[in-house]
């Protein structure tokens, strides 16, 4: 993601505006998905309040809107949609301090950036990265490095060829 520079007047506002519920359109895409029965997009905003919650640090209320999120992408059948809600999910319980359940949660998220295939090798790679770190973190020098390998692999797949 390519951030505007700091000083950006638009992008502060941009930035105080989706990090705070308290502005007057709180919600409304997530209304407006609502009312035309969008279950993807339902997930999509959900996530993204969610994202809000969690840079605020309620993790538990951030919690409450991935899993609300992951539920609407599974209806929907939202591969990428699911993905994302895995991986939040686990953002969470890293943040918290519980590895193994944030492991969990990573390596769902990746099975479904696996299954998407082509077009989201940067996203496997993220996914895997967090892998080798939380191993690190836990001590699993072996898994860490197995992960960084397979890190090496992919990027190595998706290299352009000169």
């Amino acid at each position: 993601m390519i951030l505007p520079h700091e000083g950006d007047t638009f992008f502060a506002q941009m930035l105080a505006a989706t990090t705070s519920l308290r502005n007057p359109w709180d919600k409304r895409a997530l209304v407006l998905s609502e009312q035309a029965s969008d279950t993807t997009n339902i997930g999509s905003s959900l996530n993204n309040i969610g994202n809000i919650y969690q840079k605020q640090g309620k993790l538990k209320l951030a919690l409450d809107y991935y899993e609300q999120a992951l539920i609407h992408h599974k209806q929907a059948d939202y591969l990428a949609g699911i993905a994302v809600s895995f991986h939040n999910i686990g953002d969470i319980y890293f943040q918290q301090g519980l590895l193994s359940r944030a492991i969990k949660q990573y390596l769902r998220a990746l099975k479904s950036y696996e299954r998407l295939g082509r077009g989201f090798e940067s996203d496997v790679i993220d996914e895997l990265e967090v892998l080798a770190f939380c191993y690190a973190q836990l001590g699993d020098i072996e898994k860490a490095v197995a992960y960084n390998i397979r890190i090496k692999q992919v990027r190595e797949l998706i290299k352009p060829t000169s």
